[in-house]
């Protein structure tokens, strides 16, 4: 493996002999890596063939993304020697990953050297190469798999460009250079996503590589935001509501989740996506001209097939909440709880929480939203008849001597989810007795907001706090039970 190290310019027909040279060496390691993993190790710390490998990596994608100059151009032989280097990169990535998951920081030492190759910057240079738009579709497909891998070793932190838990190499960090490289990759891959007309045809390893690429890099995320991914995204969402609507079957709901996924991931990683997201209208509020869905849109269109989907309402419910924990970190506060409120989906999501038999996991999400929207709802009479309906589950759950001891964990959770909701309210007069006013002897109907209904009183919540733990043989975990008697607290402490 001596050559490609000159001073010069290798010329196109040299550095595709080398890299098919170079990709057959690294073949043969990857075929090795499989028994012998450690044989990895060994070649990274006692030869040069990694450090010639990535020059030779770093020369191809230059001459790859300077093809107008070069005169390299994308040709049969071209991508099945580019595949073969994808191939081997996304094979040693596995075994890297493998053999550092659950080890100790110490452990971790010997790999690296072998994690700075794969995810180099001479790498990165190949990958954004790959997909460019004039690379086969065949050429992005590897390309957009051995990136997820890349990102996915890149957040498993154990390259030595990392620094308290903030990326400054080749991924994700301050570096100009390395920002510069981000926004390429941001641009490029949404170039892909675009390029797909049926959502449905989106590979799974898209859905990953950008999952990886939004978690690890904010610029990329910016990039994305500003060639407009998340209008993208949003169509591509509406369009696969709208098949599942018209009855297709299984693939269009996973194909959704897939993009409530990244969705969810922009979101956490881009301010601007997520103030663009809450300020939204939908087309009937918009002007006549405007054609593509808004993220309210996109809601409202989701609505209808959470109460037929459980994987799909949670996939939803998991956005929204992200949506709100990226909201805490711009300007505009309770934007997005105002959108849901005029979309008539908080309406929806205290509807769904009385169900009878929804499931604990959504039941606990569907609080979770609520308590970011009940500060906007204080003294509404949609609050006060939800709140009505629980004052009257709390009683019921704490009724009788045995109570306490009979709370599983299931059961706690659901409570828990209650008190966090309730300790979120701005109270107002009729909340207030509703919470610690006194229980009236004769049952009242909860059907009318504007009728006193009897409160908890004091002696409820100083029950609860004061509380005892339950026996050792109680389902609950002390966890939970001590979250129950902190959200009592909390609940207390806010009227």
């Amino acid at each position: 493996g001596g050559g490609g190290g000159g001073g010069g310019r290798s010329s196109p027909v040299n550095i595709v002999d080398l890299a098919q040279v170079m990709a057959e060496i690294a073949g043969l390691l990857g075929q090795t890596s499989d028994k012998e993993p450690q044989m990895i190790v060994w070649i990274a710390s006692s030869t040069p063939f990694l450090s010639r490998w990535q020059l030779c990596l770093g020369l191809l994608g230059q001459q790859l993304q300077d093809a107008g100059t070069t005169g390299l151009r994308w040709s049969g032989r071209v991508a099945q020697v580019f595949k073969r280097h994808m191939l081997v990169l996304n094979k040693l990535g596995e075994v890297c990953r493998t053999q550092v998951a659950g080890k100790k920081p110490h452990a971790l030492t010997p790999w690296t050297s072998v994690a700075d190759t794969i995810a180099g910057s001479a790498v990165k240079t190949l990958l954004s190469a790959g997909l460019a738009p004039e690379a086969p579709k065949e050429v992005h497909f590897a390309t957009m798999g051995t990136l997820s891998t890349v990102l996915g070793l890149v957040l498993l932190d154990i390259s030595s460009r990392s620094f308290n838990g903030r990326l400054v190499g080749s991924y994700g960090g301050t570096d100009p250079r390395c920002v510069a490289e981000d926004i390429v990759l941001g641009k490029r891959i949404c170039e892909v996503f675009g390029k797909v007309t049926t959502p449905a045809n989106l590979p799974a390893t898209l859905y990953t590589c950008l999952l990886n690429l939004f978690s690890t890099s904010q610029s990329a995320a910016l990039a994305a935001w500003k060639v407009g991914f998340l209008q993208t995204l949003l169509l591509s969402i509406v369009a696969t509501s709208n098949s599942r609507k018209s009855g297709s079957s299984v693939g269009p709901s996973k194909t959704c989740l897939g993009l409530l996924r990244v969705l969810e991931a922009l979101f956490l990683a881009s301010p601007e996506a997520v103030e663009e997201a809450v300020t939204s209208k939908t087309q009937s509020e918009q002007s006549k001209d405007s054609v593509r869905p808004s993220f309210a849109d996109c809601l409202l269109v989701l609505r209808p097939l959470c109460d037929k989907d459980e994987s799909l309402c949670s996939e939803v419910m998991t956005m929204i909440t992200s949506c709100f924990q990226a909201e805490e970190e711009i300007s505009q506060q309770h934007c997005l709880a105002n959108l849901l409120l005029r979309l008539e989906l908080v309406h929806w999501l205290m509807r769904f929480a009385q169900r009878v038999n929804v499931p604990t996991s959504l039941f606990t999400k569907a609080l979770g939203l609520l308590t970011y929207c009940a500060p906007i709802l204080s003294g509404k009479p949609l609050l006060l008849r939800f709140l009505g309906h629980f004052v009257d589950y709390l009683r019921n759950a704490f009724r009788g001597p045995s109570a306490y001891h009979s709370l599983d964990e299931e059961k706690l959770k659901r409570l828990n989810a209650i008190l966090r909701f309730a300790a979120s309210i701005r109270p107002c007069t009729r909340s207030l007795a509703l919470l610690v006013g006194p229980e009236h002897t004769a049952h009242q109907s909860l059907a009318s907001p504007t009728e006193q209904v009897g409160g908890l009183g004091l002696d409820f919540w100083f029950d609860i706090i004061e509380a005892e733990k339950p026996a050792p043989s109680s389902s609950a975990s002390p966890s939970s039970w001590t979250a129950l008697r902190a959200n009592a607290l909390r609940s207390l402490l806010s009227v």
